[in-house]
């Protein structure tokens, strides 16, 4: 992707001027409460200068702060995602591939289990028919396309009582012994 076809020559030069101010106005914020909490009653030794009001250097001095705190976030914020999404890929990458390959033989099973809970639900439906390779739909006994998918059916029929599969002439399921007649 193209990054510069999403970011404007306003853009660059406002993000220019967050990435220097910001962190002027972090620096001189925590600066200012430095100085305020190693001298929280007023008294300042450096200077005499009249700023020794300790709550006006405290609100200042955290106005500072922050602005130059969300200044600074906002001016690094596109650096930091890419880092993270870099970071962070990898493992969810690796997490994903593990999951998938732990996960295998469970997912086999289920299907094996619905593959079988569809057999049991046509056998107590009494249909006679050909399941479908595709999509696993049973179809009737005579069809030739898949009524679900409609991919051609093999030349197959399976008893209705235990799902074995039987010729497509036979009478009687060989398995169970099931009359395969209407």
């Amino acid at each position: 992707m193209n990054r510069k076809k999403f970011i404007s020559d306003e853009h660059v030069q406002l993000r220019r001027v967050l990435r220097v101010v910001g962190p002027i106005l972090l620096i001189t914020g925590i600066i200012i409460l430095i100085r305020h909490f190693m001298n929280p009653f007023g008294f300042d030794p450096f200077t005499d200068d009249g700023f020794r009001n300790p709550l006006r250097n405290f609100i200042i001095g955290g106005f500072l702060t922050l602005i130059g705190l969300g200044m600074t976030q906002f001016a690094y914020m596109g650096a930091i995602a890419r880092y993270k999404a870099r970071e962070m890929s990898p493992v969810a990458k690796d997490a994903f591939n593990y999951v998938a390959d732990e996960g295998k033989e469970g997912v086999k099973q289920v299907a094996k289990a619905i593959h079988a809970g569809l057999k049991e639900s046509s056998a107590d439906q009494g249909e006679i028919g050909v399941i479908c390779p595709q999509c696993e739909i049973v179809n009737e006994g005579d069809a030739r396309f898949c009524k679900a998918c409609g991919s051609t059916l093999p030349e197959k029929r399976f008893c209705p009582q235990c799902g074995e599969e039987v010729a497509l002439d036979a009478r009687f399921c060989d398995h169970c012994g099931t009359s395969l007649e209407d």
